[in-house]
């Protein structure tokens, strides 16, 4: 289910997950 990943980081921000951003 990465969509569900993908859009919880669209709106938590970057620094709260760092690992689970591909980028």
């Amino acid at each position: 289910m990465l969509a569900a990943i993908q859009l919880k980081q669209s709106k938590l921000p970057i620094s709260e997950h760092p690992k689970s951003t591909p980028q």
